[in-house]
């Protein structure tokens, strides 16, 4: 009773993130530093890899793995981020869900914030309403550079009844400055490349 995923989807998500996690480790080169986050099957790869190659191999190994619906490759082809850019991201990320739980009209228990190199990512199963007030009140937090909305938009119906949509219903397009309301651009499981929606 954490958030709107059930039970048994709150455990497939676990198992997603470390199945996922260590066959990128397995595939990718030692120094990269991928760090991988499931919400009701849809994986986010944050982090850096040392190579393009890399990049595409780790998206190829989360859409391999059992229960994955969706990925969003957000690795950065770069050298691994210090302890310092950590520290400072955890920092940025505990001060977001700060802001978000003081937010009217949004459960902090209903989006995930991950936090890399300065860029917060919002993810999870909200209405329309919901992610644009969750983005608001992200705008103001300091140290945020970027916000990228991962977000899968759903009616007040189906958040209520925990319903999956049966495909993705937010924008692809390129993830943008802070106050563009960027979404991240992803890439189905079942597919190798993105498609456009109506």
């Amino acid at each position: 009773a954490t958030d709107r995923r059930d039970s048994s989807t709150l455990l497939d998500d676990q198992g997603i993130e470390m199945r996922v996690g260590r066959q990128i480790y397995d595939a990718v080169s030692g120094s990269s530093h991928v760090n991988v986050t499931s919400w009701a099957g849809r994986v986010l790869l944050t982090g850096e890899v040392q190579t393009e190659q890399d990049k595409q191999r780790a998206e190829q190994v989360a859409r391999g793995v059992a229960n994955v619906r969706e990925v969003i490759n957000e690795l950065g082809v770069m050298p691994s981020s210090g302890l310092g850019t950590r520290s400072s991201d955890s920092f940025v990320t505990s001060k977001v869900k700060s802001a978000l739980a003081g937010t009217a009209n949004v459960s902090v228990k209903d989006v995930k914030v991950i936090t890399e190199r300065g860029t917060t990512y919002l993810m999870g199963r909200v209405t329309a309403a919901e992610g644009e007030a969750a983005t608001e009140a992200v705008r103001s937090v300091s140290g945020v550079e970027r916000v990228i909305r991962v977000f899968e938009y759903v009616t007040p119906g189906q958040a209520d009844a925990n319903v999956v949509p049966a495909q993705p219903s937010y924008p692809r397009t390129t993830p943008t400055q802070l106050g563009d309301e960027g979404a991240a651009k992803s890439t189905p499981a079942a597919a190798p490349a993105a498609r456009s929606l109506p």
